[in-house]
């Protein structure tokens, strides 16, 4: 990083105490500076708590229950954007003014917002160290938490030098790394973000849609995910600008609408993260979730939501669980490019369901079941390309080398290769989730919300590589 900056900083640190007392000496100038809410300073003066949230865009999203529930603290949230560094200080100041013992503090922050007034990202960064390293010094038993917030790739491509703006994130990150009560957050060169400009309700923000906020702000203030060091953010900056460089091409399959009916891979999620929306963003398909978490393959007696029973919901557009099954029964009845994704086999090895039987057509059985409901498919729909996606990687019952419960012989890789033959025998395009581009046993923690389930990294992930084999190249 920059020899000058970092000599810099640590001269401004060595000054930093000093430097606290005469900014508090003018907290009064500062109070009724530009920028700063009124109404946040009179709720930091008379409010009780012991955290403060402060974000740069003003994101209303965020709620002060989400502190007490994820962390159990009473957390001030100002509602007015501070957008300059003097309103931040101006509420920093009217907390540690007042009469509650602060012990977090929260920022949404972008440090780009400095190159408005320093156009020189060393001297935007030293502004930045000169005004905040007062307050880590100065209150080192706080936890200050940093979120710097993530954008799509359309908003990098809207910036007259994202060069400058990526060197900014580096310096502030060598800056706020250095400071042992710091933890800072970082997840902007992430695909689902870069190519997901429908995950934002604002690009500028980085307010994500709907109940993604509430997660991101689990994610990281909660469980410490997604956080940074100074080397890792340069290495994120370096990937945002490789992109910009070389955008990734997506089919366009407008008119084309693929149904999937499947488990909770696919029907667990309803947000823009889900692998259906990413699927529609990305290539313009209509893609749709006909997908109920816990389904098998196998038909079940017990539990109703089973291949047999999805499959004819989408017949007769049944929208019982979602919408989308009467929406893809309304587009299938509209003629046009068809596909069908079928992913089953995971819940059949929990359940204990046969992979296979003598008989090749007992539903019993997950490939019994099937083998009658896709050649119903194919039968009914001759021009649709069927694709049968093989079971993924877990974290469970010996990575699913072990059978799921004593009593069972069975291993999750009898039901890949029982549904490998039969997407072979019945000529589908077979879709290997294991052999999806880094995507092994050792990566999957990374892709995974727990040992079974995608996280957004990882739908986005299937969304694309089910786009390139429905554009033909393997998967």
């Amino acid at each position: 990083m920059n020899k000058k900056f970092t000599s810099r900083l640590i001269k401004i640190l060595l000054l930093s105490a000093a430097a606290f007392l005469l900014l508090v000496g003018i907290l009064a100038f500062l109070r009724t500076s530009s920028g700063t809410s009124a109404e946040d300073l009179a709720g930091l003066e008379n409010s009780e708590y012991n955290g403060i949230y402060i974000s740069y865009a003003g994101d209303v999203t965020v709620q002060s229950e989400w502190f007490a529930n994820y962390l159990g603290l009473t957390t001030y949230v100002c509602r007015g954007p501070v957008d300059r560094l003097k309103p931040l200080l101006n509420c920093l100041n009217a907390a540690y003014a007042s009469n509650n013992r602060i012990t977090h503090v929260f920022l949404d922050f972008d440090p780009a917002l400095l190159l408005r007034e320093k156009k020189d990202p060393s001297a935007a960064a030293v502004k930045m160290v000169e005004m905040l390293a007062p307050y880590f010094t100065a209150h080192p038993d706080v936890l200050y938490q940093i979120r710097i917030p993530a954008h799509p790739l359309s908003y990098w491509e809207e910036l007259s030098s994202p060069q400058n703006v990526a060197e900014c994130y580096g310096l502030a990150a060598e800056f706020f790394c250095a400071q042992p009560n710091v933890v800072l957050y970082f997840y902007g060169d992430e695909d689902w973000v870069l190519y997901g400009e429908n995950q934002f309700a604002d690009s500028f923000s980085g307010s994500l849609q709907g109940n993604l906020n509430e997660k991101f702000f689990l994610y990281t203030y909660a469980d410490r995910q997604r956080s940074v060091s100074a080397g890792e953010m340069d290495e994120k900056c370096s990937r945002i600008l490789a992109a910009l460089e070389n955008p990734k091409a997506y089919p366009d399959l407008t008119g084309t609408a693929v149904v999937c009916i499947g488990d909770s891979i696919f029907g667990n999620y309803s947000d823009t993260t889900s692998i259906t929306s990413v699927m529609n963003a990305l290539s313009g398909c209509s893609a749709y979730n006909c997908a109920v978490g816990g389904a098998t393959g196998a038909a079940n007696g017990h539990y109703g939501h089973d291949f047999p029973t999805l499959t004819a919901m989408v017949g007769t557009g049944d929208a019982t669980v979602r919408k989308d099954f009467a929406d893809a029964q309304a587009d299938i009845l509209d003629g046009g490019d068809l596909i069908f994704v079928i992913e089953f086999g995971i819940n059949d090895y929990f359940n204990g369901y046969a992979p296979v039987s003598e008989d090749p057509a007992d539903t019993a059985t997950t490939v019994g079941s099937l083998r009658t409901g896709i050649t119903e498919l194919a039968s009914a729909h001759p021009e649709a390309q069927i694709i049968l996606m093989i079971p993924g990687y877990i974290s469970m019952f010996d990575n699913g080398w072990a059978p799921s419960d004593e009593s069972r012989s069975w291993v999750l890789e009898d039901y890949r290769a029982a549904i490998r033959t039969l997407g072979d025998e019945l000529g589908c395009t077979v879709f290997e989730q294991q052999s999806v581009e880094g995507l092994t046993q050792d990566t999957f923690p990374y892709y995974a919300e727990d040992d079974v389930h995608y996280n957004e990294r990882g739908r986005f992930l299937m969304a694309e590589a089910l786009l390139k084999t429905i554009q033909g190249d393997s998967n």
